[in-house]
């Protein structure tokens, strides 16, 4: 929330410099509190726009009809919110004091740490760093997957046995995958690199040959049936892209190592036990009830 907050910010400030050179703006729409101008609603969502390669540098008569009409209806309705609220007097309550005080105190805290790591991290490190990732990326595979994810062995060799029968993939993963993110898909994952794997998980994959079947594979989220879609050598990305990875990692290891700094000048010491997890304990086997011998 703070940092899209922060971002919508900065984004109205670019907006609005964009802006005062167009010499065309017209009104789009009206209503109670006036005319709304493209300008206006350019501005409010200038981040969007910023964010998604599909719509950057376009113009709001670019954009489809009805993301226009999305746009447009939002905007009003924030508007017609800010009148309610203001008739409210929501803003005179204690519980609006108090998360106002609360959100001061991050935009503050999150403004100062931006301006640390900034100090910590110059362009010269980021040009370095993206120039290094580049160079790892090189020569690199990246593979293409299905995988259908199950709780337990015996369910994942149940699964591969349908396959090898003729049971389609896609289908199966449909029907028993436990990954909410894939099954829809039939289970496919996009391209990526053996590191974004789990070692044991990446070994194996990138392993398979391209239409193989393979596993059951065991990771920390269960048990795999994985097929092999395609492999190829890593697509570059392009140098802003490597340079926006570069500064969030440049970045994190600034943020961390202030933080350590912070930690041991203040004496941070934590009294905290690991707690020791107690081993299951076994059931004792169930004495049975001695024979009556007088029925004999």
């Amino acid at each position: 929330m703070l940092k899209s907050f922060r971002t919508f910010l900065l984004a109205a400030s670019i907006a609005s410099s964009c802006f005062a050179a167009d010499t065309t703006d017209p009104v789009i729409a009206t209503f109670s509190q006036g005319d709304v101008k493209v300008s206006e609603v350019m501005v409010r969502y200038t981040g969007l726009f910023e964010s998604n390669p599909n719509f950057k540098g376009k113009t709001f008569q670019d954009l489809p009809y009805e993301m226009q009409k999305q746009l447009l209806t939002n905007y009003i309705n924030s508007k017609l919110i800010e009148v309610e609220v203001q008739n409210s007097k929501v803003q005179d309550t204690p519980e609006f004091a108090s998360q106002l005080d609360n959100a001061k105190k991050q935009i503050a805290q999150g403004l100062f740490l931006d301006n640390i790591v900034k100090s910590k991290v110059s362009d010269k490190d980021v040009k370095d760093e993206a120039a290094k990732l580049k160079n790892q990326l090189k020569d690199k595979e990246e593979a293409k997957i299905k995988h259908i994810l199950v709780g337990s062995k015996k369910e994942a060799e149940d699964a591969k046995k349908k396959i090898l029968k003729g049971e389609k993939f896609d289908a199966l993963a449909k029907k028993l995958s436990t990954d909410e993110s894939s099954k829809a898909s039939g289970g496919e994952l996009d391209y990526i690199t053996q590191e974004g794997f789990e070692p044991e998980f990446g070994n194996k994959v990138f392993g398979m040959k391209k239409g193989e079947v393979s596993g059951p594979i065991q990771s920390s989220f269960g048990w795999h049936i994985v097929q092999m879609v395609d492999k190829r050598k890593v697509q570059m990305p392009t140098d802003d892209q490597l340079e926006s990875v570069a500064r969030n990692n440049l970045s994190r290891v600034a943020f961390d190592k202030y933080m350590e700094e912070l930690s041991t000048k203040a004496g941070v010491k934590l009294l905290l036990e690991e707690k020791k997890e107690e081993a299951p304990k076994k059931e004792e086997p169930k004495k049975e009830a001695p024979k009556d011998k007088s029925s004999k």
